[in-house]
């Protein structure tokens, strides 16, 4: 590996594929956590009792705020292990450690998605440019220790003058996640037709699907979660460590700082813009239908036909007769 070129995708893919099987155990036992919980919280706000249904938000919340340490206990024990192969780690520590970067992790995140959203908002290219040069404000968080605004223009420094070049390897391993997770429903799929089930059919139904077919559903999801969640971390960190080898040196991320700021002032304007401008649409819609409702009301056809209606009712009413 030429330390002074960047790392090309199949080279990212090759070695973290190897890294995945040389230390899948802890990698797997570290993902499988949060995702376990999910489906538990899944399955309890499905049942419709009300005592379920909190107990399944609850769970959904600690299974969020777990995954939040997940994704940075997963990236520490990727740096320890390339540093130290034969490193011996626990779950548990490695969640220790993710959860010291609970709230940093969660301030960058609103930061970023703010900006995003305000560059998504001046249509999708902006918002496309503005996450790849952001995009690994994670890594630089955990691994280098910038925080807030300094993670994002660390990220931008590293991506500087080779936007494209992370960003075709990031698609690299996007569409990778897709294939395997198409090869994974399709294997699913067959399964299931193997006890007789069609879970498209089932599904486009609205009919539910067997508990066994569920369940089966449920391990091959998880295989995928615990497949590709730690490849796309792994993969990810050896295309930050070359970055990081092969940047260019006395980058000014000013302006770039200033874009970010611009677009987190910029999203809630257009987000609340949005709303107000859908509820307004709605309201002179109401009023509107409402308005054509009471002029067809107030015409002289609609009360020559109404006039008419009551004449008609008035005719065939049958006559009660008293006898005394």
């Amino acid at each position: 590996m030429n330390p002074q070129v960047l790392v090309g995708p199949v080279e990212l893919l090759k070695s973290s594929w190897v890294f995945f099987k040389t230390h899948w155990q802890i990698l797997v036992s570290i993902v499988i956590v949060p995702n376990v919980l999910n489906y538990v919280a899944s399955l309890l706000l499905q049942t419709g009792k009300i005592a379920a249904v909190f107990l399944g938000v609850f769970v959904s919340i600690i299974a969020i705020i777990l995954s939040f340490a997940m994704a940075a206990a997963l990236v520490r024990s990727v740096q320890m292990l390339s540093g130290e192969p034969t490193k011996i780690i626990s779950v548990k520590d490695q969640y220790k450690i993710g959860f010291k970067y609970f709230w940093p992790l969660i301030l960058v995140g609103i930061i970023s998605s703010l900006a995003a959203m305000g560059a998504f908002m001046l249509l999708i290219v902006p918002g496309i440019i503005m996450s790849v040069y952001g995009g690994l404000y994670a890594y630089a968080l955990i691994i280098d220790g910038k925080k807030g605004f300094s993670a994002l223009t660390e990220s931008y420094s590293l991506v500087y003058n080779r936007w494209l070049a992370v960003f075709g390897r990031l698609l690299v391993i996007t569409a990778v996640a897709v294939i395997v997770q198409i090869l994974l429903s399709g294997i699913y799929f067959l399964v299931a037709l193997m006890f007789g089930v069609n879970i498209y059919s089932l599904a486009a139904a609205h009919q539910q699907i067997p508990v066994l077919i569920t369940l089966i559903g449920f391990v091959f999801n998880l295989a995928v979660q615990v497949i590709v969640g730690p490849m796309a971390v792994i993969y990810t960190y050896y295309l930050y460590e070359s970055l990081k080898v092969t940047r260019s040196q006395d980058v000014s991320v000013t302006a770039f700082k200033r874009w970010i700021v611009a677009f987190m002032i910029i999203g809630p304007i257009f987000f609340l813009l949005f709303v107000v401008s859908t509820v307004a649409l709605v309201g002179l819609q109401a009023t509107r239908q409402a308005s054509d409702s009471q002029r067809m009301i107030s015409s002289p056809q609609f009360q020559a036909q109404l006039q008419e209606l009551i004449k008609q009712a008035a005719s065939t009413t049958p006559t009660v007769q008293i006898k005394k």
